[in-house]
Parts: structure tokens; sequence; C-alpha cells
């Protein structure tokens, strides 16, 4: 049977004792908060009516906390609380056979910790964090990705054309781009025990001031 929330309180208050704390399953019918108070509005099927609860957050302050706003038609964990039944607050949200978890494979999910934003299922950024394979990745909604894991630190884009990275094993930085690659400071060094400028193609070496070529033999061809 629905009540409201006024009947909820009653009933309770009826027979002498005070409301407590009930926990219910809700679905999020709007989540655009205009007066910025971390507040959504929840349809809970034991109830007839809609509440405005708000979102209970890690580190919630003045202008400070993890802030997450559900999606419409999410389902949350609502939980209304105290001496005034309309005081509701959501706790999390919960997955269900429709809304599933962000994992595809069920072994492999349980070495794997995911935060995945979006405003759509799987359109947003994501952090990875793999027990197992001793990695963490952050892809962004377009695909532009960092790689850290034992062995090497990646930093690729969409197509993987254009990647920096970092190899433990080696202790070398290997930069590539299937365009082009560019340097601009006002003073740009050099340095290593051997350097080597190899152009496959044309190789051009030009200075608007003075060019100093200097060691204690210059071989030209």
């Amino acid at each position: 049977m629905n009540v409201s929330l006024l009947e909820w309180g009653t009933a309770w208050e009826d027979l002498g004792r005070k409301p407590g704390v009930s926990i219910a399953a809700g679905t999020v019918t709007n989540n655009v908060d205009l007066l910025l108070e971390g507040k959504i509005l929840v349809r809970v099927p034991s109830l007839d009516q809609e509440v405005w609860a708000r979102l209970a957050a890690a580190g919630a302050g003045n202008g400070a906390g993890f802030f997450y706003v559900p999606r419409i038609d999410d389902e949350v964990l609502v939980a209304l609380a105290g001496d005034d039944p309309r005081d509701a607050f959501v706790v999390g949200g919960l997955w269900n056979d429709r809304d599933r978890v962000p994992v595809g494979d069920p072994v492999t999910a349980l070495a794997k910790r995911i935060i995945r934003s979006g405003l759509t299922a799987g359109a947003g950024h994501e952090i990875e964090m793999d027990d197992l394979a001793q990695s963490i990745t952050i892809t962004t909604s377009t695909q532009q990705k960092i790689t850290m894991n034992p062995a090497t630190i990646e930093l690729t884009n969409l197509a993987g054309t254009v990647s920096i990275s970092l190899n433990n094993a080696t202790q070398g930085v290997t930069i590539t781009a299937a365009a082009s690659i560019a340097l601009e400071a006002p003073r740009i060094s050099l340095k290593g025990a051997t350097v080597e400028i190899n152009g496959a193609a044309t190789t051009t070496l030009k200075s608007a001031g003075v060019c100093n070529v200097t060691a204690p033999l210059v071989k030209i061809n």
C-alpha cells in the first residue's frame, strides 16, 4: 500500500514512537538542482509522491567533496530519516538487471576497481585500477589514454598515431608521431654521450644568426 510521507511519519507517532530510518530503492526523475544544494528528485515506489533528496558524498562540505550527480532513471538507495520523514538522503547508486556493472568479464572484475562517468552509459571518462596487472588506466570520453604499469607509462591519442612512452626496463623515453613533432622554447639543449640526427629524406640545419660547429674533428661526407 502506498502512503504519503506525512502519513508515514504520523503512523509512527500514533504508536508512540518516533520514526527512525527507512531505507528504500528509488529512481531519479529530476537531477537539475537549480539552487545548487546537492539535491535530486527521486521516486520511491512505496510512497505516492516524489521527494527531493540530498546527495551523500565523500568529503562533502562548502565547495568541496566528491561531486557526482546520478542520471535520470538511475536506481538509487534512499534513506528517509529522523522525526521528519521528508528529510531524505541518497546514500548510493544501485546496479540491476538493466544497469550493469562497468566491466565485461566476471572473472577479471574481481581484480578491477573502476570509476566511470558519462551522461549516457559507456560514454564518459574512466579510471581503471587493475590489481592483477598492477596498472592504472585513465581514458577520456574521446579515447585519449594514459596507461601506467610496472613496465611503462604511456600516453596515446585516439588513433594511436601519437604517443609518449617511458620504459622502465630500458630507462628510455620514446616520442612518436605520424605527422610531426615540434619543440619550441627560448633555449633548447640536446646533450648525450652519442647524439645522432638522421633525416630519411632531407636534413636542414638553419640559424638566423651565427651557426657554430665545434669539435676536435669535424667530418663532412
